[in-house]
């Protein structure tokens, strides 16, 4: 019997990736490099470690990989090929991935604990040039598919594992998925093909080929974790978590644990030069990993230590700028929590004197009420508050802010100028385009450039809205959005629909704020619950 580990990396991730000549491994690279020959049991190790997409091949075709996620079929069936050529009866598995590689694991888990492994070698296969054919029809006829719904002779005249074959039942996949000894990733993304935002490019990509098939975690699997970013902003990179059937998050002592790191992506996951918070993240891994299975690591692992006070990196740049960029739904930091790493609590305690804050905040009691400066030229502004779920909050705002030359108060824009008209007016056809592009699309995310970034009812240019980080992914995997109310002057009344922080913005459109001036007050009072 031996223990073999798939790890699979992220987008543009690679073995030998650098920066300025300075190595800049993901956590999925180093964790395969601690890995020893022996496990704990005595028992041989056998590491694989696999790129990501887009990590190979010229500049246009690596461009496009990681921009949409071509390949990551052509990945999870690598992934299989290898096991299947690799495995011996008896022998247990874990899998680890980052970011998109997360997702391939993710998947395989899924794959050979609804399908089984193919014996690629075996006779009758075809291999070896059949191999790949082999690792294709259990993919599309029996993985894509889904129990369920494939046809039932999907693998008549593929030969499996005697003790890895094609399960019967849900009793049957549980048994398979107990083999699966620990599955770890850090920060798995919903940005899978496309991202919606795009609207009519999404027309051209497949959801139903790069949707998780299932969000729920395999009964079967033995030891899971996920190491979560707190602090990534960008759109199309909303967290993919393991869900319940209602769509909460999964957390089962200790079988599952999902952990809130402080840091953007690949501040969890690895890549940058400062590695302080993504060793943490590491850390816990090797830890977890090395206390609930029987992998084992050199002794090198114990040089990986964490640093809660290191660079935290905004991740949100260039093009990232205007695709929706997006706070997170994530739990409050507080003392004692099952849901967010120690690291991030001890940053928001003590936060370096070279970046801002971290993430302050208050829950208020009911009759409380906290003031927030809330700036023109930041596409999000946080306002300190944590709001709970099913509780009442009275907002009201004053004050005045510039949109280039127009001067409006929290309710917006009331009588722009000759140019401001022009400009509010091209805004206002893009605003209709969008209505209808949504319609046309069935894609209620899509959206379009000069349009703004609030579109309920009565919105106004430059009017003070709020937003409850609150949305997330229901139990099929679909992305919900978060919850969003036009305040103006106010009085307005909040009514929680899931606990959050609360941030607020000016309505105006992505790629705009450069141009915004100064800020209005919001004052939040929470008055029932």
């Amino acid at each position: 019997m031996r223990h073999i580990v798939v790890c699979c990396d992220g987008t543009w991730n690679r073995a030998d990736q650098a920066r300025d000549g300075v190595p800049t491994p993901t956590n999925v690279r180093v964790f395969h490099n601690l890995l020893a020959d022996t496990a704990q049991d005595g028992t041989r190790q056998v590491a694989r470690y696999f790129s990501g997409v887009g990590a190979d091949g010229s500049l246009l075709s690596r461009t496009f990989d990681g921009g949409t996620g071509r390949g990551l079929s052509r990945n999870i069936m690598n992934a299989y090929l290898w096991l299947a050529n690799t495995y011996e009866p008896g022998d247990l598995i874990s899998v680890v991935g980052f970011s998109r590689g997360a997702y391939t694991v993710r998947s395989l888990v899924a794959m050979l604990t609804s399908c089984g492994l193919a014996r690629v070698a075996a006779p009758g296969s075809g291999a070896p040039g059949g191999a790949w054919d082999v690792v294709r029809r259990v993919y599309e006829d029996g993985y894509v598919p889904g129990v369920g719904r494939r046809d039932r002779a999907w693998h008549a005249g593929t030969t499996f594992f005697p003790d890895f074959g094609p399960p019967a039942d849900a009793a049957d996949r549980a048994a398979l998925g107990a083999r699966i000894e620990f599955l770890g990733v850090w920060d798995t993304v919903g940005s899978l093909g496309i991202p919606d935002f795009f609207g009519l490019l999404n027309l051209a990509d497949d959801d139903a080929g790069y949707a998780f098939h299932d969000t729920h975690l395999n009964p079967g699997v033995r030891c899971a974790r996920h190491a979560v970013a707190l602090d990534e902003r960008r759109g199309p990179f909303a967290p993919t978590l393991w869900t319940t059937p209602s769509g909460q998050p999964l957390q089962d002592a200790d079988r599952v644990q999902q952990l809130w790191f402080p840091g953007c992506h690949s501040d969890v996951g690895g890549g940058y030069r400062e590695s302080g918070l993504s060793d943490g993240a590491l850390r816990w891994m090797i830890d977890e990993a090395g206390a609930h299975t029987s992998l084992a690591f050199s002794s090198q692992a114990k040089e990986i230590e964490g640093d809660p006070f290191d660079v935290l990196h905004d991740s949100c740049v260039g093009p990232y700028q205007r695709i929706s960029p997006t706070p997170r739904s994530v739990p409050r930091i507080r003392p004692e929590s099952d849901r967010v790493h120690d690291s991030a609590l001890r940053r928001c305690l003590q936060p370096p004197a070279r970046q801002d804050p971290y993430r302050p905040s208050v829950e208020l009691e009911p009759g409380q009420r906290r003031t927030a400066e809330i700036f023109a030229h930041l596409p999000w502004c946080e306002t300190g508050v944590y709001v709970r779920d099913g509780c009442t909050y009275r907002l009201t705002a004053c004050g005045e802010w510039i949109d280039k030359d127009e001067v409006a108060g929290p309710d917006g824009i009331d009588e722009p100028s000759f140019v401001g008209r022009m400009a509010y007016g091209l805004g206002a056809v893009a605003d209709s385009i969008e209505v209808q592009l949504r319609t046309l699309t069935q894609n209620p995310l899509a959206e379009l450039p000069l349009s703004k970034r609030f579109d309920g009812p009565g919105a106004r240019w430059m009017q003070l809205v709020v937003v409850v980080a609150n949305g997330g992914f229901d139990g099929a995997g679909n992305q919900l959005p978060h919850q969003v109310l036009g305040v103006g002057r106010g009085p307005r009344t909040l009514r929680v629909r899931g606990e959050g922080y609360l941030y607020a913005f000016a309505n105006d459109a992505w790629g705009m704020y450069s141009n915004n001036r100064g800020s209005v007050e919001l004052t939040v009072e929470r008055t029932a619950c």
